[in-house]
């Protein structure tokens, strides 16, 4: 997991896209920015990442032959 916290308007996304992109590996990218501000759920990331998971189509591919899911939090 990769995570940039530099200010804002640095390019960070850019950077971090154009290195996996030339990686050539497949990547999941989830911008935490789409959450309401402020509000951070566990509910509201496991959105974005399914609405990120649905447009890959190795991703659907991957997630057909999985059969179950625990997510284990250390908050409540």
């Amino acid at each position: 997991m990769i995570s940039d916290t530099c200010l804002r308007r640095y390019g960070k996304t850019s950077l971090m896209l154009t290195f996996l992109n030339e990686k050539r590996e497949n990547y999941i990218f989830v911008d935490c920015r789409l959450m309401q501000r402020g509000v951070f759920t566990l509910k509201s990331f496991i959105e974005i990442l399914e609405e990120e998971l649905s447009r890959l189509d190795w991703a659907r591919d991957l997630l057909k032959n999985i059969e179950e899911v625990r997510v284990w939090t250390f908050w409540s």
